[in-house]
């Protein structure tokens, strides 16, 4: 059994966290005109950012829309296929490639890191397609350059015997 889905629109990866120092109420002391920050009442915060947060809702929500049945178990093989956006340079002003287009061939090099397209469409498949990412034991990410029909991610995960 294979499940395919597909989520429009441009791929956003995971990107490493970003921290940020939080304090609580009463951190900020003000004396003789010199506001202080009491370390005491400071904590840091790791966060992500709102893009790469709405991505993994989109590819959350597109899950559920997409796939009704069961968890998966077991052993799992996920393939994901990402088509990104020519950048300008590939094409003339009439449209067709320009040498830099030809040369690019089919295949995407330069954008995106493939570890970081593989976690953000992992987690939030977790309690949607199968109980775990532990699960997908086998898999692989094929960055294409858009072939007409839109940036997009197809995925196709099977279980494995």
């Amino acid at each position: 059994m294979n499940i395919k889905i597909t989520i429009p629109g441009e791929i956003i990866p995971k990107q490493s966290a970003r921290f940020r120092i939080m304090h609580k109420k009463g951190a900020l002391l003000k004396v003789n005109g010199i506001t202080y920050l009491d370390r005491s009442k400071c904590f840091i915060q790791s966060y992500q950012p709102t893009k790469v947060t709405k991505y993994a809702a989109l590819v959350a929500r597109t899950a559920r829309e997409q796939y009704k049945g069961p968890l998966l178990e077991g052993p799992l093989l996920m393939m994901i296929t990402v088509y990104l956006k020519r950048p300008g340079n590939h094409f003339r002003t009439n449209g067709e490639f320009s040498k830099a287009g030809r040369e690019a061939g089919r295949w995407c090099e330069k954008n995106k890191d493939f570890d970081n397209i593989a976690k953000n469409i992992l987690d939030p498949l977790h309690g949607i397609i199968f109980a775990n990412d532990k699960q997908v034991t086998f898999g692989s990410v094929k960055k294409y350059w858009n072939d007409g029909r839109g940036e997009r991610v197809e995925i196709i995960i099977s279980k494995l015997d």
